[in-house]
């Protein structure tokens, strides 16, 4: 998974020329001291590159479970005098971070420990690995440690009583239990625990067992006994033979009842009947039908982690669940594995109505709602590892990558803290001997001062970043800081905001009786020649067949250059462009393509609009993008917030997120902004839609502006959830799916407004459609107020506009795209530029334009 480039580690470079013609330049940029080129190349010319970071540091656990690095070579480390690599442990992008993890246990097991999350139920389970970690007697054992331990294991039991009950001889490197004569000593045992010892013979076992008749738990874990045949053959045998031992190495057998209760409960010496805890949490295959629950009058408080599985239907599984707990009606709190907790959650009525004072599940209140927080090991991973992950993106000359690469160190490079005046530098390396395709990910790390033995090593986790950049705000990833700053910025730009209303007088729309004067005569005159278009869209080309336009190759001879490319001074002079030509551009028209520029437009002009989510451009405003998210913490508001880039469209490299510290990280991605996200969309068959639709802009002053009556309906592939498990879904948060692997649902827009109507009542969509003209009207209104400077007499152009509507009905502004693509418009509608056309140069519009 680290090898994220497919590269291959053992191939090395034959000398340091043939070393910098490939990376020299990726060095230059990162700072790499050149005195270090040759030493970089040294520990790269052999196979496997060289990695001696042990040899000068040691990791030093702190009590939090965290490391911290500390030079621990004896002369120190001067300046500039070496290079450590370090390894990345994990390479991905960010959409296929929670199936790896999901998918490679060592991975997330090697995750949890470097960032320090796991908990004692995350381990894995000693009793299900015994074989693998149990090991054969040393032959040389020493004789003394053999003696110490057998005169230990005499006096302790000597000390006991005949009447004991209870025996632990854990750890005694016991060669034979046989020997001790337990049954003799102590013929009363319940419960005998012989935990880590050396006993080898499974039949030395079963002679102690068949003579202790009062026997209901046995512990031989971590014996050579139990590994593989002979470990199943005294497991089978017990369970066939010794029908009285409930509990076996600590799994239940198929006759565990009242005594294995008591044993999980907060007191094994309590009777059942005032039990009011018991923990069954990876007890085995256990049958809840077989154990005697009904006995548990008291019992408030279950645990059944690692012991439920679903192996039927859910509904079925419910009823079977049910049926048992319904003998639990006092039940107050259940505690289940995370993969059964939301089948719980979807059936909470019938739960309920079995257990009608259940006021808990896996420790949430009922009252709170289903939990949209991942606490599974799995999800608190991918919440605490933005702390760890560093990035970077692959460039070249032929494409930029759309998504960053994110990666986590080793841990090694992970023990590194922060500090604002570093010794160390840190850094990406591509290791890419035959190109960046094939190259490997590293990290460089190299003393940028004096470090002497005893010294902690510090990196600066953000290398660069200045105050101007928002420095101390960014660090609020690593380091709690007061929330008073940013709420108090943000208030201040609220209260900003809020003046805004009313103040900004709009201009109104064009009387539509009075529209711009065509460009050409309508109708076949003769004489008048056919207005000249260039375009290198091919659907134009193909589709826009009126006999007042012709297509023409040279953008020289055109009248209407209607193009991708942005018509600037250097187009012109490359074409030869003449003068007077109209462009399908206007100027400044950043101030709605470009999804920062839209959201600073709309809140210039009105300060806020419904149609429009809190939007914070991330480089510039993220001390009030803070507020904002501390202040909705504060008062429980939903939290969820979507990252898009700024100039990029098709979702690409956007992000669903609750989490300020994965926010706040996306900052080294490249600019974005931070947008609300619309947490409670109006769904279309329990999925989540949105609606493209075209705009036709024929002039800023006076402003014409029209809506194509035709759109596209897209739909997400997955049923809508807010469950954190699901953010990096592409399928389950996006809609775009005609330019990836994914299925593409096709809806039709009469078909749409029919089932839509059909859902929510006759009339509903025009309702909603009234709503989206009125929003259309007023973005563009506030661009021709806030930027008149977009006018000019030689543009026309058409705009693709995303709507998504929530569940109240509201239409909510996405984005506005330049040059939208119009295949699937020509493909279902042959005239689309016929009437496009006709609209903006003849003044001729069809049923299909709406004037907003």
């Amino acid at each position: 998974q680290r090898r994220d480039m497919g590269g291959d580690k053992g191939v090395s470079m034959a000398s340091l020329e043939e070393f910098l013609r490939v990376h020299e330049l990726q060095l230059h940029g990162m700072g790499f001291p050149r005195r270090l080129h040759q030493t970089l190349f040294e520990k790269f010319c052999v196979d496997p590159p060289v990695f001696d970071a042990g040899e000068n540091f040691q990791l030093v656990e702190e009590e939090d479970g965290s490391f911290r690095a500390m030079v621990a070579a004896p002369q120190g480390i001067d300046a500039e005098s070496n290079v450590f690599l370090v390894d990345h442990a994990w390479s991905f992008r960010l959409g296929d971070a929670r199936p790896q993890l999901q998918a490679n246990k060592a991975l997330l097991m090697r995750m949890a420990r470097l960032m320090n999350v796991l908990k004692p139920d995350d381990e894995v389970d000693e009793v299900n690995v015994v074989e693998e970690e149990c090991e054969e007697v040393p032959e040389e054992a020493k004789e003394e440690d053999l003696e110490a331990k057998e005169l230990q294991v005499r006096e302790t039991l000597n000390a006991l009583e005949a009447t004991t009950t209870s025996l632990e001889l854990d750890d005694f490197d016991i060669l034979s239990v046989a020997e001790l004569g337990l049954p003799d000593r102590y013929p009363d045992l319940v419960d005998l625990s012989l935990w880590g010892n050396c006993i080898k013979s499974p039949d030395d076992v079963l002679q102690t067992v068949q003579r202790l008749p009062c026997l209901k738990g046995l512990w031989v874990n971590k014996n050579p006994c139990v590994q593989g045949a002979k470990g199943e053959y005294l497991r089978d045998y017990i369970y066939a033979q010794f029908p009285h031992i409930e509990i076996y190495n600590g799994k239940f057998t198929p006759h565990a009842g009242e005594w294995a209760l008591r044993f999980c409960s907060e007191d094994k010496n309590t009777p059942l009947e005032t039990v009011t805890s018991v923990d069954l949490s990876r007890r085995g295959d256990v049958s809840l039908a077989k154990l005697p629950l009904s006995k548990c009058t008291s019992l408030l408080n279950l645990k059944l982690n690692g012991i439920l599985q679903i192996s039927t239907t859910p509904e079925e599984f419910i009823t079977q669940l049910t049926d048992v707990l319904g003998q639990l009606p006092q039940l107050e709190s259940l505690e289940v594995d995370e993969s059964i907790v939301n089948c719980l959650w979807d059936n909470l009525a019938v739960l309920k109505e079995k257990l009608p004072r259940l006021l808990k599940l896996n420790e949430r209140e009922l009252t709170h709602g289903r939990p949209m927080v991942d606490t599974s090991l799995v999800g608190r991973v991918m919440e605490e590892m933005w702390k760890y992950v560093q990035t970077y993106r692959l460039v070249s000359e032929e494409k930029f990558d759309e998504t960053a690469i994110w990666y986590v160190m080793d841990e090694f490079g992970s023990a590194f803290r922060h500090s604002d005046t570093p010794n160390f530098r840190c850094a990406p390396f591509l290791y890419a001997p035959h190109g960046p395709e094939s190259g490997v990910s590293y990290s460089l790390i190299w003393p940028t001062a004096r470090v002497n033995f005893g010294d902690e090593a510090f990196r600066d986790y953000l290398h660069g970043i200045t105050e101007a950049e928002n420095r101390s705000a960014r660090l609020a990833v690593w380091f709690d800081s007061s929330p008073n700053f940013p709420k108090q910025f943000f208030k201040d730009q609220f209260n900003k905001l809020q003046s805004k209303l009313s103040t900004t007088q709009l201009p109104s729309l064009s009387n539509t009786d009075e529209p711009l004067p065509p460009l050409r005569p309508v109708g076949d005159v003769d004489g008048v020649a056919p207005l000249a278009v260039f375009s290198d869209l091919a659907y134009v080309r193909e589709n826009l067949t009126r006999p007042e336009f012709r297509i023409v190759t040279d953008a020289s001879e055109a009248d209407i250059l209607w193009t991708s490319q942005v018509v600037d001074s250097e187009m012109k002079d490359r074409y030869r462009i003449k003068d007077g030509v109209y462009a399908m551009q206007f100027p400044f028209e950043a101030a709605v393509v470009q999804k920062h520029h839209l959201a600073q437009t709309v809140m210039s002009a009105y300060g806020f609009r419904p149609w429009l989510q809190p939007t914070y451009e991330l480089e510039s405003t993220v001390a009030a993008m803070m507020g904002d998210y501390y202040t909705r913490q504060e008062t429980g508001d939903n939290n969820l917030w979507i990252l898009k880039p700024w100039n990029m469209a098709r979702s690409i490299d956007s992000w669903v997120t609750g989490n300020l510290k994965c926010i706040l990280r996306h900052l080294e991605t490249g600019r974005k902004i931070a947008q609300k996200y619309i947490e409670r969309p109006l769904l279309f068959r329990k999925k989540k839609f949105d609606l493209r639709f075209i705009v036709v802009l024929k002039s800023i002053q006076p402003l014409e502006v029209y809506l194509y009556k035709t759109f596209w309906i897209r739909c997400a592939n997955h049923e809508y959830t807010t469950a954190d498990s699901t953010f990096e879904d592409y399928q389950t948060h996006f809609t775009v799916m005609n330019y990836g692997p994914h299925k593409l649902t096709q809806v039709f827009w009469w078909d749409f407004i029919k089932e839509f109507d059909a859902d929510h009542g006759e009339g509903h969509w025009a309702d909603v459609y009234a709503k989206i003209k009125t929003m259309v009207r007023e973005v563009f209104q506030a661009a021709a107020a806030v930027h008149p400077e977009m006018h000019s007499e030689k543009s026309r152009t058409i705009y693709g506009l995303d709507v998504m509507i929530d569940d109240a009905f509201q239409p909510k502004l996405l984005e506005i795209t330049y040059c939208p693509d119009c295949t699937r418009a020509c493909k279902y509608d042959a005239n689309f530029y016929n009437d496009i056309f006709a609209c903006l140069f003849l003044n001729q519009t069809s049923d299909f334009l709406a004037p907003v």
